[in-house]
């Protein structure tokens, strides 16, 4: 397949065309599309550029191959080897080593993240609670909230969102189907659980929810803790995790989570 052929994104993204994103000592312009280090242009191609946007868009979010794939190459037949040249022309574009990329991170068995604080010009196009279309509606669904960072721990920030999708891809894959709540919605501060169920907002057409998950990330020596807590309608759960990755707990957590709310 010709990696330049026509670009589909989903509404939710191409409806925020024009937004300008800074990273390090690099600037993105989506509406003239341009891509800037320090002021002086730098050459990408098209299929690099929209990759590039897209993770931006998602501001250190991990995203998965299969989002990739179906928001930037709009689910064409391709492989997970054309990702990752794509992700490399972007590399060497940015002049960033893939052995240490700082700007692109590779998340192992995952997917790929930017790995460098990401200040936005522009309004954020109004995001769905769905963490993604996975999954099936029959099995039990839970909620997610926004992880919380360390404190004052600026290169952490990433996480507050971004261990959503790791954690997704275990519970998915368990028939378990995942939602975040905006961090502003009365649901996300309330947590509530009443009736034997999470309700979601009134604009919502998933239905119900059997759970909440609440986390937070701490970091004590450069040793990585992670705790968690599932609420469901009469009991609650909770557990930690230690390690020197916020990856892998998140994955650890997810495989402890899945059973108990397949009970």
């Amino acid at each position: 397949m010709n990696d330049e052929s026509p670009v589909h994104f989903s509404p939710s993204f191409s409806a925020d065309s024009r937004a300008v994103f800074h990273f390090g000592e690099f600037t993105l312009h989506c509406g003239t599309r341009e891509a800037t280090r320090h002021g002086e242009l730098i050459r990408l191609e098209r299929r690099a550029f929209d990759l590039l946007a897209y993770l931006l868009h998602q501001e250190g979010r991990v995203v998965t191959k299969g989002e990739l794939l179906e928001k930037v190459w709009f689910n064409h037949f391709v492989c997970d080897s054309v990702i990752a040249q794509c992700i490399m022309k972007v590399r060497k574009a940015l002049g960033d080593d893939g052995q240490t990329a700082r700007v692109i991170k590779t998340v192992h068995r995952v997917g790929y993240r930017v790995g460098l604080p990401v200040k936005r010009e522009g309004a954020r196009p109004e995001q769905s609670v769905e963490a993604g279309t996975e999954g099936t509606e029959a099995g039990p669904q839970v909620i997610w909230l926004p992880t919380e960072p360390p404190a004052d721990q600026e290169s952490l920030s990433w996480v507050k969102t971004g261990l959503l999708p790791v954690a997704a891809h275990v519970l998915r894959s368990q028939g378990i189907s995942v939602f975040q709540l905006d961090p502003a919605a009365p649901e996300a501060a309330e947590h509530p659980v009443a009736s034997g169920t999470v309700r979601l907002d009134a604009g919502s057409t998933r239905g119900e929810a059997a759970g909440i998950v609440t986390s937070r990330l701490r970091l004590d020596n450069d040793v990585y803790r992670f705790d968690w807590q599932l609420q469901l309608a009469s009991e609650e759960f909770m557990g930690t995790a230690q390690g020197g990755s916020p990856v892998e707990l998140a994955l650890q957590a997810a495989g402890e989570i899945a059973p108990l709310l397949r009970c």
